[in-house]
């Protein structure tokens, strides 16, 4: 079964990519027949990082871009993967895998209908795996729930509404351990107007087509410290609002283009809600600290999602007013 590997390059410090590759090279049992490297314009390029490598290793391939952004190198990635190939699986520059995940992969794609695969894995910063994280839904990913495909390497088939699952809980799908059936799906890509959220909408859409869906409980991939904003956008910082404008967009943009049931259009709402309550509340404590904000900053909200200013002053009466609600 051919596989090819998609990933995207930006990254200020050296060494990163060159790890990420060797861990998909060290793959055991299983082989990818590309691996495609997009330098999305990175800083330190992927020529420096792969100069030892790509003479020795024919199915890479380094491929450079004006700078665009993830969701954009993805989908130049995609575009380059060659037409006969059955599988695709994603991997994030300053992540590596463990030497078994591919071999997993492809293990649950000789399933019928398996349409996409991802695995537990580990990320900088985080005390616990993805798998364990908790969750406000109640939704948890629990392996004696869902039919084992091979339970010595947990290996298990998901049982229910995957895409329902997906909406609740896309934040312990690592795009690291993604894998998908491309063959079937070679039409499908990436977001490019969200710069952040795209790769939590492409696993949205993803599921909502997908047959079926398999999953491996062992952790397969590390996730290390590079350039991200979601890791850097610490609460009441700029950047935290910038992130808080992602998460506004993406909430509006699935609930305009996805089919979605009553419940899971509620709770996509309540996210919408939550993140402009925060964009308020943001605001605030950013003119309290530093006595101003920047202008582009009140631009950006307003082409993004004028309700988000429009409910500017009532979201923090809201909260105001839960602050003085007696307890219990």
């Amino acid at each position: 079964m051919k596989l090819a590997v998609v990933i995207p390059y930006f990254q200020r410090q050296p060494g990163l990519l060159y790890a990420c590759v060797r861990s998909v090279l060290a793959q055991q049992g299983a082989a990818a027949t590309q691996v495609i490297v997009v330098d999305d314009t990175s800083p330190h390029t992927g020529q420096q990082e792969l100069a030892e490598l790509l003479p020795r290793h024919p199915q890479l391939q380094l491929v450079l871009q004006a700078n665009a952004g993830p969701g954009a190198a993805r989908n130049r990635g995609l575009d380059l993967v060659a037409p006969d190939t059955e599988v695709v699986a994603f991997l994030d520059s300053d992540d590596t895998w463990h030497p078994h995940l591919l071999a997993d992969a492809l293990t649950a794609f000789t399933q019928p209908e398996c349409d996409l695969f991802f695995a537990n894995s580990n990320r900088y910063g985080a005390a616990q795996p993805r798998f364990e994280w908790e969750s406000r839904s109640g939704r948890q990913l629990l392996a004696g729930e869902h039919p084992a495909l091979d339970e010595s390497r947990g290996l298990h088939l998901f049982q229910g509404d995957f895409f329902d699952f997906a909406i609740h809980r896309s934040g312990i799908i690592s795009t690291s351990t993604l894998a998908y059936r491309f063959a079937r799906l070679p039409q499908l890509r990436f977001n490019t107007r969200l710069f952040n959220g795209q790769d939590r909408y492409f696993k949205l859409q993803l599921s909502k087509v997908a047959r079926r869906a398999a999953f491996g409980t062992r952790v397969s991939a590390s996730e290390g410290q590079g350039v991200n904003i979601f890791d850097s956008s610490q609460w009441g910082s700029e950047k935290g609002l910038t992130l808080l404008l992602s998460y506004i967009g993406l909430a509006k943009l699935i609930v305009d283009s996805l089919v979605l049931t009553a419940p899971q259009r509620r709770f996509v709402q309540s996210q919408l809600s939550a993140s402009r309550r925060n964009f308020a509340l943001t605001a605030v404590h950013l003119w309290r600290t530093h006595g101003r904000l920047p202008p582009q900053l009140w631009r950006r909200a307003w082409a993004a999602d004028p309700a988000t200013l429009g409910l500017f002053a009532p979201n923090l009466l809201l909260a105001a007013l839960r602050k003085l609600r007696p307890a219990g």
